[in-house]
C-alpha cells in the first residue's frame, strides 16, 4: 500500500494517497490486535494443558496443545 500511496502522491492524488496510507495503518492496527488475542489465548491454552498434564490427563493437554498450534498457524 505504500508504494500505492507514493504513486498517488506523485500524481498530485494527495487526498487517495492519505485515504490509502489510513487504511494501511488500520489494517496493521487490526493485525496487531489479533496478534495480541492469539496470545492471550494461547497463554491461557498453555496454562490448561499444563495442569491437565500434571492431574495426569495427557490426552487432554495433547489435545489442547494441538490447539494451540492451530491457533498459532493461523
Amino acid at each position: 500500500l505504500g508504494k500505492i500511496a507514493a504513486s498517488l502522491k506523485s500524481k498530485g492524488e494527495n487526498f487517495a494517497a492519505d485515504v490509502v496510507e489510513a487504511t494501511a495503518l488500520s489494517i496493521r492496527k487490526d493485525f496487531k490486535k489479533e496478534a495480541a488475542k492469539k496470545r492471550m489465548v494461547a497463554g491461557e491454552l498453555q496454562k490448561l494443558a499444563r495442569n491437565m498434564r500434571i492431574s495426569g490427563k495427557s490426552f487432554g493437554a495433547d489435545l489442547v496443545e494441538s490447539s494451540i498450534r492451530k491457533i498459532k498457524n493461523s
